[in-house]
């Protein structure tokens, strides 16, 4: 029996008994007359937390003061804490994650590691970092938790990439999840060609695989590697009786088809036709060859074949003159362009 001085709390009640030493491991009971019993987190308490009940005492109060049920389990890794722990029965594997100290010293990859937890014949993977919401494995006696922690390089992308920088990544990182991370080609980038540059050598690599369909590049990724990322010189012009004739971005990834670019030429103007289309195409031997057709059979009629899957290089002439020849469409694009200008691709 304690007597009872007046203003007594919970925390001044304990400074005069002797309580275990985790308050951690003991649940704190006040039953009280006429009342509903009243649940005390002890540890909150000493700790000052907020929202712990810290009321004042009554005469009568009866305080039972009980252990909490608890697990062992072992820690084994770079932890705070090593060896066997006691836990609380129904913590999950990160509450005891954080109350051994966390992991020590923590990696500059934690978000690339996993905690192993081996449970009997079992071995259960979960992240090492908690994410927002996410549920805890609930430890069970005997369980032993380890560190999975890939090995980890640092590259470089540069050049006109979305984010360049150096980045932290696993050595098995596929080049396509590495290019997420550098956002992907810039506005004027492309992940067409990226250049590798790797000890004394120089690679070319396509990183446009999930863009593209084809399957991604199977290389390894390695410590140091710097990749550039290279401007996107692929392009396709639109001439003749179009609102905004000029040259065209071929993006990553992206299909454009003839209406496609008359759209982004801004439609024909008051003169211009769609029943006479002249493509221009280069050959093997980078002669341009000509091809016509009627862009109207596709916008009236949805005919496919009117509408043709352009490439970059290609030239197309919108409401094409009748007698226009191939010389008399280079003086027209020479008047607008100059000439390199026009064949770089």
């Amino acid at each position: 029996m304690i007597d009872l001085t007046p203003q007594m709390d919970v925390r001044q009640l304990v400074a005069r008994i002797s309580v275990p030493s985790d308050p951690d491991m003991v649940d704190v009971i006040i039953y009280r007359r006429g009342e509903t019993p009243i649940k005390v987190d002890l540890w909150a308490v000493l700790q000052d937390k907020p929202g712990a009940w810290n009321g004042l005492l009554q005469p009568e109060d009866i305080i039972a003061f009980l252990p909490k049920p608890f697990i062992r389990v072992w820690f084994i890794g770079p932890f705070g804490s090593t060896g066997e722990v006691k836990v609380r029965q129904g913590w999950d594997v990160y509450e005891t994650l954080a109350s051994i100290g966390g992991v020590d010293p923590a990696p500059m990859t934690l978000d690339e590691a996993q905690l192993l937890v081996r449970r009997g014949p079992e071995m259960l993977r979960v992240p090492a970092k908690k994410h927002p919401e996410q549920r805890g494995l609930v430890l069970e006696p005997g369980d032993v938790v380890m560190l999975d922690q890939p090995k980890m390089i640092r590259v470089i992308v540069t050049g006109f990439a979305g984010a360049s920088g150096e980045f932290i990544v696993r050595e098995d990182l596929p080049l396509s999840q590495l290019m997420l991370k550098a956002q992907g080609a810039g506005p004027q980038g492309t992940l067409q060609g990226v250049l590798l540059f790797r000890g004394g050598e120089i690679l070319r690599v396509d990183a446009t695989g999930p863009l593209t369909g084809q399957p991604p590049s199977q290389f390894r990724l390695q410590d140091g590697d710097f990749f550039y990322v290279p401007k996107n010189e692929r392009f396709l012009y639109a001439f003749g009786e179009v609102n905004t004739p000029g040259k065209y971005v071929f993006q990553d990834g992206e299909r454009i088809f003839a209406a496609d670019l008359l759209a982004q030429a801004g439609g024909t103007t008051d003169r211009g036709s769609l029943r006479r289309v002249l493509l221009l195409r280069p050959d093997e031997t980078g002669r341009y060859q000509p091809t016509r057709f009627n862009l109207d059979e596709f916008i009236k009629d949805g005919n496919v074949k009117a509408n043709p899957e352009l490439r970059p290089g290609d030239l197309v002439f919108f409401g094409e003159p009748k007698g226009l020849t191939l010389q008399t469409i280079a003086q027209l694009i020479g008047g607008m362009f100059l000439f390199d200008s026009i064949v770089r691709r």
